[in-house]
């Protein structure tokens, strides 16, 4: 009895171990989406309001679907472009060195250059995620299939090899 029940808590544990890795995947698209809807917005802002970059940050430093993104909404102060791009070198948003970098390299030009120069800027930017974004949504149902299956297997296997 006992040595069902922890073969049946291994399977679980590892199982859930593969819905953990699943997760990021998921997580990692979540967040690509929300760059891509951020970018579009400053894009937006730029060329229809006319706001200036500390307004723009301000603004999305308010936003509640962007409140879960570290160097937007740090101790409820507004981030300015240079704190931006420190905390991006600092602490990696996408973990994923490309991504990351090309994030920072928006920031640390919003503001520096003439309005058309920005939203050319921008837009290569939105491109270049959004193309990250089209990526990562066809190869999401096979990593959260191959992870979550790699669990199981990996659970059926050490409980058979303690049997």
């Amino acid at each position: 009895m006992i040595k069902t029940t922890g073969m049946i808590m291994m399977i679980i544990f590892a199982s859930l171990t593969g819905e953990s890795f699943a997760q990021k995947h998921m997580t990692l698209y979540k967040k690509l989406c929300d760059t891509c809807t951020m970018l579009t917005t400053v894009k937006s802002l730029i060329n229809s309001e006319n706001m200036t970059v500390a307004d723009i940050l301000s603004f999305l430093h308010g936003k509640q679907e962007y409140s879960y993104i570290p160097f937007l909404c740090d101790q409820g102060t507004v981030p300015d472009r240079s704190y931006i791009c420190k905390e991006l070198e600092a602490h990696p948003f996408f973990y994923e060195p490309e991504l990351d970098s090309r994030l920072q390299r928006t920031f640390s030009f919003l503001g520096t250059t003439d309005k058309p120069s920005q939203l050319e800027m921008l837009c290569d930017a939105i491109s270049f995620f959004e193309e990250k974004r089209r990526e990562k949504a066809l190869e999401l149902p096979k990593k959260k299939r191959l992870c979550r299956s790699l669990g199981v297997i990996s659970g059926a296997f050490a409980a058979v090899l303690l049997m």
